[in-house]
């Protein structure tokens, strides 16, 4: 199997906007959009370009056929 890096680089900005809703203490939900995320200090934990990265990665982690968001939001 040959590395897709385009794949590779996909899941790993995938696995670290999870990681970094955990880290805010959140829990990863697929039907919340970023800018619905909110931090400790009650403001939005991501700014609006994140919140649109996150939602665009989130669409296309379900749109693979190859593995399982929600096994992947555990692995993280």
């Amino acid at each position: 199997m040959a590395l897709d890096l385009e794949t590779l680089i996909r899941d790993l900005v995938w696995a670290a906007y999870i990681a970094r809703v955990r880290q805010l203490g959140l829990a990863f939900h697929p039907d919340t959009r970023g800018n619905d995320y909110v931090a400790e200090g009650g403001g939005p934990a991501f700014t609006p370009t994140e919140a649109a990265e996150y939602e665009r990665d989130v669409e296309a982690a379900f749109a693979r056929d190859d593995e399982d968001p929600y096994e992947v939001a555990i692995a993280v």
